[in-house]
């Protein structure tokens, strides 16, 4: 038994519902890594590991009733057979998954099984939520599973009986966002509405002390001290505000006060905070310094192969001996979105790997809604049209020379070798050459 098919067999026979920081450990005991190893990946306490991972054995030790051990986990798993019923209940668990799987656009449910978790990300957030005054900043690129991780973030928050509230800066109009007091009335309001509280906006709100002042009073003094549990105030397309420099410029300041205020203070100690913004958008440099400082930062990395191929299985591909996933990393790396839309039109648009690949960076391909909006991205900014591309027009890489790379990185288009810039897949050289 490989430790992907354990996995497996904990999974469709109910023995426990793993973690993703268990699966995690698993995997790096069958690399035959040490617990300092780990740790130093990880960036978590090699006793804490070894306490996660003690239970771990002795759970595996009382499903196949022999002692199992960290160090004789991998030599023991491999002399135990996948028996008929494992790899039935297995087989009918991936064919019930992949039947009727929707178009893979915007937030993955929580009971969808088509959430691929991405180690040690979604613990570190888990982790950072029961810590006083948390502020997990969510930023990654378009398209990548923001929303998704801080669904499961709200999710984890519930389960710990907090209270959460959930704010979307995308439902907010141009005319509020770029107006500080609006901005924070309409918060407040959306935060009583969710919490079922009294709106006392006009009891708290003071001319004379300035907007942010009120908005503190009132967060403290009527909605903070009239909970009894914590609570979780989550704010999603964070960009949106982006685009109004002046709000943004107090507002950020503001954030980090409160979550300050949250460490020490007895009534805001109650406050954990969640945001999540694309980095798509342009980010003057006043703001960027204020973001670079406002909390625990987490990006999302993208698929490695192995995450690639469990998706795969979801979708009902038999993709066990790794060619087909290869030809479609060599082509969109593991970006979350162009793998998952390649998947979809595979299982359930009769679409060939070899067509995919030949028609992707064509305007006839999967992907060209997507190219498109990098193209205009570009466009709109010549010089940086200009550096990528110098970017996709040379094999060798380009040298970390500009202020431009940052952009780019934050629009997706490029990774990293060493001091060099590369595109960041092989359909964005193709796409760009044509």
């Amino acid at each position: 038994m490989t430790v992907d098919q354990l996995i497996d067999v904990l999974t469709v026979m109910g023995y426990t519902k793993l973690t993703s920081l268990q699966k995690w450990i698993l995997y790096q005991t069958w690399e035959e890594k040490t617990y300092t190893e780990m740790a130093e990946e990880i960036h978590y306490g090699s006793e804490y590991l070894r306490r996660i991972a003690s239970k771990l054995w002795l759970l595996l030790s009382n499903i196949f009733d022999k002692p199992i051990t960290k160090g004789n986990f991998k030599p023991v798993l491999a002399s135990i057979p996948l028996n008929p019923l494992h790899q039935q209940r297995i087989e009918q668990y991936y064919q019930s998954l992949s039947q009727c799987p929707t178009f893979p656009i915007g937030v993955v449910p929580l009971s969808s099984a088509f959430y691929i978790k991405r180690p040690p990300v979604e613990e570190m957030a888990y982790q950072a939520i029961e810590q006083l005054g948390s502020l997990i900043l969510i930023r990654s690129p378009k398209e990548t599973g923001k929303t998704s991780l801080m669904l499961r973030i709200i999710d984890r928050a519930k389960s710990l009986g907090y209270l959460t509230v959930s704010i979307n800066f995308a439902q907010a109009e141009r005319g509020i966002l770029s107006n500080l007091d609006r901005l924070l009335r309409w918060l407040c309001a959306n935060l009583c509405n969710q919490l079922m509280l009294a709106n006392q906006l006009d009891d708290y709100w003071d001319q004379d002390i300035g907007s942010k002042v009120s908005c503190s009073s009132f967060f403290q003094g009527h909605i903070l001290q009239s909970l009894e549990q914590p609570l979780v105030l989550a704010v999603d397309e964070l960009n949106r505000l982006l685009e109004h420099t002046e709000t943004a410029l107090d507002f950020f300041p503001l954030l980090r006060s409160w979550s300050e205020a949250a460490k020490h203070v007895t009534p805001w100690q109650k406050l954990r905070l969640v945001v999540a913004y694309s980095t798509e958008v342009d980010i003057p440099v006043k703001i960027a310094d204020y973001l670079s400082n406002l909390g625990l930062p987490i990006e999302l990395p993208q698929f490695d192969p192995q995450q690639i191929q469990q998706l795969a299985q979801l979708y009902g591909l038999d993709w066990f001996k790794g060619q087909p996933s290869e030809k479609l990393i060599a082509m969109v790396g593991g970006h979350p979105k162009l793998v998952q839309l390649a998947l979809y039109h595979l299982a359930c648009q009769n679409l060939s790997l070899e067509k995919l690949l030949e028609q992707a960076p064509t305007r006839d391909g999967i992907y060209r809604d997507h190219l498109l909006l990098k193209l205009t991205r570009l466009r709109e900014n010549p010089e940086l049209f200009t550096f990528f591309n110098k970017v996709i027009q040379t094999d060798r890489g380009v040298e970390l020379d500009s202020i431009l790379i940052n952009r780019l990185k934050n629009l997706g288009l490029i990774t990293f070798d060493g001091n060099q810039v590369m595109p960041s897949c092989d359909l964005y050289r193709q796409y760009f050459l044509a």
